[in-house]
C-alpha cells in the first residue's frame, strides 16, 4: 500500500496505490468499522471494478441498493444492466454498436423496446425509427391517448382492416383544422 503526489507542480494528483498488479484481490474498501472490521460501502479493485454497496463487483460499475443493482457492463461499457437481488435481469439501455446510431431500453431478454437515434427519432418496439415516433407492433398495433384521467380516449393505430381513428369512450370523434376549429363531427351514436 502506498500513497503518493504525483505530477508536476501544477496540476498534481495524489496516487494511492493498492497493489502491484491489476488484480482483484487488491482492493480499497471504505466504510464504517462496527467493531469487527470495516463493512465496505465502497470497493475499488485493481482490476478497475467498483462497487457501491457490494464488496464484490461483477462489473466495471456495481451499484447495490436493497432489491436493484445497477451494472455497467464491463465488455460492453456503454450498457447498464437493472437486476434484482437475485441476478435476474429486469432491463437495459444500451448505446448502439454503430457509433452515433443511438440508444436502446430494452426489456429483460435485451430486445430493443424504445429506441432514440441520434436525429431525435424515437422508436417503439422498432429499432429503426424513420418519423419522429414510430411504432411497430406485430398484430393490432395502437396509440392510445387518455386524457382527464382517463374519461376521454382516443385510439389510433392500424390493423388489419386498415388505418383506426376511434374514440374508446362514449364520446363524439371530432376534426378540426385551421387553428383548433371543428370541421367534421362523428356523434357517439354515429
Amino acid at each position: 500500500l502506498e500513497i503518493r503526489r504525483a505530477g508536476a507542480a501544477v496540476g498534481r494528483s495524489l496516487q494511492l496505490c493498492i497493489g502491484s498488479a491489476e488484480d482483484a484481490n487488491n482492493h480499497l474498501e471504505v466504510g464504517p468499522d462496527a467493531g469487527s472490521g470495516v463493512i465496505p460501502k465502497l470497493t475499488v479493485r485493481a482490476d478497475g471494478r467498483v462497487g457501491i454497496g457490494t464488496a464484490a463487483p461483477g462489473a466495471k460499475l456495481e451499484v447495490l441498493d436493497g432489491d436493484v443493482i445497477l451494472k455497467a457492463v464491463g465488455d460492453d461499457p456503454g450498457d447498464l444492466i437493472f437486476q434484482d437481488k437475485n441476478g435476474a435481469q429486469k432491463g437495459r439501455v444500451f448505446a448502439n454498436s454503430t457509433p452515433g446510431a443511438g440508444l436502446n431500453l430494452s426489456s429483460a431478454d435485451n430486445t430493443p423496446r424504445i429506441t432514440i437515434n441520434d436525429q431525435g427519432l424515437v422508436g417503439v418496439n422498432t429499432p429503426t425509427p424513420n418519423r419522429a415516433v414510430t411504432i411497430r407492433g406485430t398484430a393490432g398495433t395502437y396509440l392510445n391517448i387518455l386524457a382527464d384521467g382517463g374519461t376521454h380516449e382516443v385510439l389510433i393505430g392500424a390493423d388489419a382492416n386498415g388505418g383506426i381513428v376511434s374514440t374508446m369512450t362514449n364520446h363524439d370523434l371530432v376534426f378540426r383544422s385551421g387553428v383548433n376549429t371543428t370541421r367534421m363531427t362523428i356523434q357517439a351514436a354515429g
